[in-house]
């Protein structure tokens, strides 16, 4: 079984606080009964785990920035840490699909740098990043083509799997907010099925597209996003959020539909 240090984390968590709860259940059992021990048990344990659980969401919601910070880079300066050539292609076959950069760009305080597109034509924007972890080591993120529709809506399409830890995301996903992976997929396919499905939902939905392709709307884009999350995440079952977060990692999917999943919202 295969999980995340964080999922794992939360379940430790939960299953020290039953068997410190079944512990204290056994001392009543032995000085008084069975059946004033199991209900002082079952209250005992469900106050310990609703408390954790509080408390855990209350530092997951104050971790998530009401804001985000963008600081332009220049990847010139980060050579000796990046992955110089799978960047320069990854720029050349966007590029070659009409794709214009607009931006280089860290999230602070996050070790990430990313180099953000957007196409003049097809009003969608792409993003191909890596990410510098405490010990210097570089992972490459998988590039995305996302598009801002309006009332809400918004889909991207990655090229490659889901991470291990992307699960967690379920807990602040938008449920207007369409993803899906592709795995082995080369950039120009990834580009022709997101405008081929991004089609469907405007037929579906009977939205448009979200027209203004530059720096500023994509930062507007990603701000709103950032305050969605944290307002998804205060209003989530964190404990019935967590248990889909762990069966999606025991089992992923390469699709998430959200509310377009409902019936009456795509055609068949």
């Amino acid at each position: 079984m295969r999980l995340s240090s964080g999922v794992r984390q939360f379940w430790l968590v939960i299953g020290f606080n039953l068997i410190s709860a079944v512990g204290f259940t056994a001392v009543i059992a032995y000085f008084l009964n069975w059946r004033y021990a199991v209900l002082v048990g079952v209250s005992t344990a469900w106050f310990a785990v609703w408390r954790e659980v509080c408390s855990i969401k209350q530092r997951m919601v104050r971790s998530l920035p009401d804001q985000l910070d963008f600081q332009p880079v220049n990847f010139k300066d980060f050579d000796f840490q990046l992955n110089v050539n799978t960047l320069e292609q990854q720029t050349k076959d966007l590029e070659a699909l009409g794709f214009v950069r607009l931006q280089d760009y860290a999230l602070q305080p996050s070790q990430g740098l990313a180099r953000c597109f957007a196409h003049p034509a097809h009003y969608c924007f792409a993003e191909v990043g890596q990410i510098i972890d405490a010990a210097g080591k570089t992972a490459i993120a998988n590039p995305a083509i996302f598009s801002y529709l309006s009332d809400d809506w918004a889909l991207s399409h990655v090229q490659g799997e889901p991470s291990l830890g992307s699960g967690i995301a379920l807990l602040w996903r938008n449920p207007k907010g369409v993803g899906i992976y592709h795995p082995d997929t080369n950039l120009k396919d990834l580009l022709d099925i997101h405008l081929r499905f991004r089609q469907k939902m405007i037929q579906d939905l009977g939205i448009t597209v979200l027209t203004d392709g530059s720096w500023e709307a994509y930062g507007a884009g990603q701000q709103k996003a950032a305050r969605d999350r944290k307002t998804a995440l205060r209003q989530r079952n964190l404990l019935v959020g967590m248990i889909k977060v762990t069966l999606f990692e025991l089992n992923p999917t390469l699709e998430w539909l959200g509310a377009y999943a409902k019936p009456g919202k795509r055609s068949v």
